[in-house]
C-alpha cells in the first residue's frame, strides 16, 4: 500500500468529512458556513477623504482644504486691528499732542484734606512754616496773659492756653532738620487729672505732622505731639512728678536726665520723649517717625533724645 487508500493524512482526501458540510475548502478544501467566518463588514475600506482624486466609492472626496489666502487676510486684520487699539490707548494716555494728560483730580476727603500742607502756597520740597488753618485748632478767645507769659487759673481749664501755641510750626522748623511741610492740629479735651476741671475750651493736644528730606525708611513723615498733663499750684505736682521720674529712670534703658536745661525747673527724656516742668505747668513731649544721619542713608538712632530738648527754650519762654 502506498498512499492509495483514502486517508485524511496521505493528502488524497476529497471528500467532505463528519460534519463538515459541503464547501469547505480550509486545509482539507472545505468551506466554512456563511456568516460565520471571513472578514467584518466594510473590511479594507479606507476612511473618507483618502484615496487618489475623482476615484470612485468607497472613497469620498477629500475634505476642502483651508483657504490660504483668507487666512492671511485674517492675520493682517488682527495685527492691524491690535495696532489701531495701541494708538487709541495711546492717544488717551498722552494726548494728541504727544503731552501726557493731567488725570482727574477727584476732591480730597475728610482724612486727605487733614494730611495736605496747611499752606495753601507750599510746593513740594519747597520749606514752608505758614500759620495752621484756623479749622485744625478749637476756636476760643485768646487765653490770658500776664507779663507777655500766659497767666492760667489752676482750677479753670477756660483759662488754660492753647497748647498749640507753645510751639509755633517756624519754630519746630529750626528743630527738624530739612522740613518742607507740616501741619499743626489741636485737640481740646479734659484728661488725666485735670477730667472734672473741664471743659477745655483751648488745645490740650498738638499734633504737628512734619514732611521732611531726612526722612528714613518708607516714610518721610514725622510726628511730635506736645500735651498739657496738668496745669496745677508747683506744689501739687510734687509727688505725680517724683513718682513719674523715679519709675522712669529705673525702667526706661535710654532715660537721660536733663535738669534745669533750655529754663525748665526740671526735665528728662525717656521712650521717645521728654517730660518738663516749669512753675504751675507739667507737659510731655514725644516724637515718632525716623529721620536718617546728616549725608548718610543710615538711620539716627535715638534722634529725638538729641533734637526735643532744643524745644525746652521755646516752651519756657512763653510760660
Amino acid at each position: 500500500m502506498t498512499g492509495q487508500y483514502n486517508s485524511p493524512n496521505s493528502g488524497q482526501y476529497q471528500g467532505p468529512g463528519p460534519g463538515q458540510g459541503p464547501g469547505y475548502q480550509g486545509n482539507y478544501g472545505h468551506q466554512p458556513p456563511p456568516g460565520q467566518y471571513g472578514p467584518p463588514p466594510g473590511y479594507g475600506q479606507q476612511p473618507p477623504g483618502y484615496g487618489p482624486p475623482g476615484y470612485p466609492p468607497p472613497y469620498p472626496p477629500q475634505p476642502p482644504r483651508p483657504n490660504r489666502r483668507k487666512q492671511i487676510f485674517s492675520w493682517v486684520a488682527v495685527v492691524a486691528g491690535g495696532t489701531a487699539a495701541t494708538v487709541v490707548a495711546a492717544l488717551l494716555i498722552n494726548g494728541t499732542d504727544g503731552k501726557k494728560n493731567e488725570a482727574v483730580k477727584l476732591p480730597p476727603t475728610e482724612s486727605a484734606r487733614k494730611l495736605e500742607s496747611f499752606d495753601p502756597n507750599a510746593v513740594n520740597n519747597t520749606p514752608t512754616t505758614a500759620p495752621s488753618k484756623e479749622a485744625s485748632r478749637p476756636s476760643a478767645p485768646p487765653a490770658p496773659k500776664s507779663g507777655g507769659k500766659f497767666a492760667p487759673v489752676a482750677n479753670d481749664m477756660s483759662t488754660w492756653p492753647d497748647v498749640c501755641d507753645l510751639i509755633t510750626p517756624e519754630e519746630l522748623a529750626k528743630v527738624i532738620p530739612e522740613v518742607t511741610s507740616q501741619e499743626q492740629q489741636g485737640t481740646a479735651k479734659a484728661a488725666g487729672s485735670y477730667a472734672s476741671r473741664g471743659p477745655a475750651l483751648r488745645s490740650t493736644t498738638c499734633l504737628y505732622t512734619v514732611n521732611t528730606k531726612r526722612g528714613w525708611g518708607y516714610s518721610n513723615v514725622i510726628k511730635v505731639t506736645i500735651q498739657i498733663n496738668n496745669i496745677d499750684a508747683p506744689k501739687e505736682l510734687d509727688y505725680i512728678w517724683n513718682l513719674g521720674k523715679n519709675s522712669a529712670q529705673r525702667v526706661q534703658p535710654d532715660f537721660k536726665a536733663l535738669g534745669t536745661a533750655g529754663g525748665a525747673d526740671d526735665a528728662y527724656y525717656a521712650t521717645n520723649g521728654m517730660r518738663m516742668r516749669k512753675g504751675q505747668y507739667s507737659l510731655q513731649i514725644d516724637a515718632s517717625g525716623s529721620l536718617s544721619k546728616e549725608g548718610t542713608d543710615s538711620p539716627w538712632q535715638g534722634w529725638q533724645g538729641e533734637l526735643l530738648p532744643k524745644l525746652l527754650p521755646t516752651i519756657t519762654a512763653k510760660i
